[in-house]
């Protein structure tokens, strides 16, 4: 019998589902998992992946960010699922995707390059 590979990530979720109820817990490691994922499927990742410790902190420290992600994180059953197929998160993923944009049209290179953009004009 060959053992499957698992992540780190996985054998952690494993052991804190293990006689336990109620809402998933979502430390920073799996946040921030979570968020790079995000970020890896947005159109904006170029810009974005530059930004993804202060956007781990904006959504530590922002309750609906952060509730949605454990909503998320809560029906993902596995790291590699692609989450436009979990219908039950639609609503989080749309929130997810509007605060990536969001951050992503606040950054300075876009500002930046806006700004230039409408000097031309």
């Amino acid at each position: 019998m060959v053992a499957k590979k698992i992540s780190i990530l996985e054998a952690m979720d494993r052991e804190d589902q293990s006689g336990r109820s109620g809402p998933p817990h979502l430390d920073s490691k799996r946040r921030r998992v979570l968020l790079a994922r995000l970020i890896q499927q947005s159109p904006y990742r170029l810009v974005l992946r530059k930004y993804e410790s202060q956007i781990d902190r904006i959504a530590a420290e922002n309750l609906q960010i952060s509730e949605a992600l454990a909503r998320i994180y809560g029906q993902m059953g596995s790291w590699e699922i692609d989450f436009e197929q979990i219908k039950a998160i639609k609503p989080e993923l749309f929130l997810l995707k509007n605060f990536l944009e969001f951050i992503y049209f606040a950054t300075n290179e876009i500002i930046r390059e806006l700004s230039d953009d409408k000097a031309t004009i």
